[in-house]
């Protein structure tokens, strides 16, 4: 039972902190003094701008199952100063939906092959070769709700590097170097080049390997022959190393090789030319050519992609 005294003390605690309570609300409701200013409306991004926090929404693959009421993809974008998620290769100012504008990927990816200045080749190389690239993901940009409501209608067209080890969704990642011009940087040819040990084993350039992808070819096209393909692959290879001399003095093998995959077995089956792939028994699942540079040297490993590579020596391993 509390005593009088007990009492007394209860009483003076909720004195106390009704005054408190009535002070800090007497603080909280004091007007301030100055006029409200509404934030800065961030303006377009301009062409080489950093893509500052990850991309979320529509357009961009970093959104698994996205439906048709998610906002359009947005993010914060500015001056590169530091890490970033992406760089923005392109934009346009053209008040196009969001359906034509995913439409227009396939531009977007041209758009990025010149923003990283990935060199084109014509004749066959280019007719029936693709280049292969792996860590390069594109995506599309829109204005964020604020700049929509303040009249913005653009869309970018971003570069940017995912982890493609990681998962089949693509997904960027922060790097603190430029990809702008990528092709002649070799930690960024390091990172969207594709190299591998063996047909099924493939890695990071930078990581020792045997040999480099160059390009995939459709072999579906029936006028295609042998030669083209050989030809086109030492023509790629030419342009995109910008070598005088692709094989190195003979330290580098220039090859196309083909092959049978089955998804029962899940083997790669080597086929030793064109006409041998055309008249597989029974047919394969998939067939596929690859335009490969090699260490010559079966013990040979390379420390880095090629492409880009001009003069500059060979990045054989030590």
């Amino acid at each position: 039972m509390i005593g009088q005294a007990q009492r007394r003390l209860v009483g003076v605690a909720l004195v106390a902190l009704t005054v408190l309570a009535v002070t800090a609300i007497g603080v909280a409701t004091r007007p301030v003094a100055g006029t409200p200013t509404a934030a800065p409306i961030p303006p377009a991004p301009l062409v080489g701008d950093c893509v500052l926090t990850r991309p979320t929404g529509i357009g961009w693959d970093d959104q698994p199952g996205a439906g048709p009421d998610d906002p359009p993809a947005a993010a914060e974008t500015g001056p590169c100063d530091g890490p970033r998620y992406g760089e923005i290769a392109a934009v346009d100012a053209a008040q196009t939906s969001i359906d034509e504008q995913l439409g227009q990927w396939p531009e977007c990816d041209q758009q990025v092959t010149a923003y990283l200045g990935i060199p084109l080749t014509d004749g066959p190389a280019e007719k029936y070769w693709h280049t292969s690239v792996m860590a390069l993901a594109t995506g599309f940009l829109w204005p964020s709700r604020v700049q929509a409501a303040a009249g913005q209608r653009w869309a970018a067209c971003v570069a940017a590097i995912s982890d493609p080890f990681a998962s089949t969704i693509q997904r960027p990642g922060r790097v603190d170097f430029t990809l702008r011009g990528g092709w002649s940087n070799p930690p960024v040819r390091d990172l969207i080049g594709v190299c591998r040990q063996d047909p099924l084993e493939y890695l990071s350039c930078a990581q020792p390997h045997r040999s480099e992808v160059f390009a995939d070819a459709d072999l579906s096209a029936p006028e295609l022959t042998q030669d083209q393909l050989d030809q086109g692959c030492r023509d790629l290879v030419g342009t995109q190393t910008g070598m005088s001399d692709i094989t190195a003095a003979g330290a580098l093998t220039v090859e196309v090789t083909i092959g049978a995959f089955r998804e029962q077995t899940t083997d790669v089956e080597p086929i030793p030319d064109l006409s041998a792939a055309r008249n597989l028994v029974p047919p394969a699942d998939y067939l596929y050519a690859q335009c490969l540079v090699s260490a010559t040297d079966p013990a040979g490993r390379l420390t880095g992609s090629l492409r880009g590579l001009g003069s500059a020596p060979v990045p054989f391993s030590r």
